[in-house]
């Protein structure tokens, strides 16, 4: 019953989530440790919101949601439980007293009782017939006041019930509170308490590792590898590429410098040769 309700919720609420466990993921995870149909939605719900807050990258950060979601289902499960710890005393002192009060016309049930019995004795003795028909008409009659006799006593119990309801248990309620059973609730309270502390401590610490797992623990360092592989082998291939680049770069520029240097470059530096055969220094000329 439960396995069918979990499959119901998880269609129901993931299809409003906007992110979705991958099945094989949801396989693996298992049935949500709850107790009731109530607690499985919940349990689907809050998972659905971690899922929603913490995005999960891979198989491990599922996990750390999955937990979480357990740890807050638990220890909400145990303070409903302390509260109801701390009314369970006051209730039963409720039901011992309205046991008392139904049963304590036992007299009357008992005088109804005679009184039932001797009607039916003076109805079998006026029986006649053969031995089977007196039998057979006996065990009808005896049928019948039991009957009788049983929805007599409910009525009876019945009108009891509600005249407790309505006159004697709201003078105990008003009488009497959970702080007078307190020595019989604190102990269970506070083994109860002392769990949900656990659960707390619990749920920071996987808090914590999630986060190490995502920035700086073994998840982030095996992203970064396999981010490092796939940009090593991007980069292998396009080395080529850039090298092939980098030298058409280097070479248009060469060219175009020469061209503009080439002027210059074929300008001479000298004048005229003098009479003597030796050219003539070019430049102003030495003072004396």
């Amino acid at each position: 019953m439960i396995h069918k309700i979990w499959l119901d919720v998880i269609d129901e609420i993931w299809f409003d989530a906007g992110i979705e466990c991958p099945v094989e993921i949801r396989i693996a995870l298992g049935i949500a440790p709850v107790l009731t149909g109530k607690e499985l939605y919940q349990h689907e719900l809050m998972f659905k919101t971690f899922a929603q807050l913490v995005k999960p990258r891979d198989f491990v950060e599922w996990i750390f949601v999955r937990e979480c979601a357990d740890n807050r289902v638990e220890a909400l499960r145990l303070k409903r439980l302390n509260i109801r710890l701390v009314q369970r005393p006051l209730k039963n002192h409720l039901t011992v007293r309205r046991t008392e009060f139904v049963s304590a016309d036992k007299v009357t049930i008992e005088k109804l009782r005679e009184k039932r019995s001797a009607e039916l004795a003076s109805k079998i003795k006026e029986l006649k017939g053969t031995s089977a028909q007196v039998e057979a008409e006996t065990a009808r009659l005896h049928a019948e006041a039991n009957e009788k006799f049983r929805l007599e006593i409910e009525e009876i119990e019945f009108e009891n019930h509600k005249r407790f309801k309505e006159q004697e248990e709201p003078i105990i309620k008003s009488a009497l509170t959970e702080a007078d059973f307190f020595e019989e609730w604190i102990g269970p309270y506070e083994r109860v308490s002392k769990r949900i502390a656990i659960l707390d401590e619990n749920f920071a610490s996987l808090l914590e590792q999630l986060d190490q797992w995502r920035h700086g623990g073994l998840g982030e360092r095996l992203r970064k590898a396999a981010s490092d592989i796939i940009e090593g082998e991007c980069r292998e291939e396009l080395d080529p590429l850039q090298q092939t680049e980098a030298t058409q770069t280097s070479l248009a520029p060469a060219k175009g410098g020469d061209a503009q240097r080439s002027p210059e470059g074929s300008q001479a530096q000298t004048t005229p040769c003098s009479p003597g055969g030796a050219p003539k220094a070019a430049g102003p000329a030495r003072e004396r």
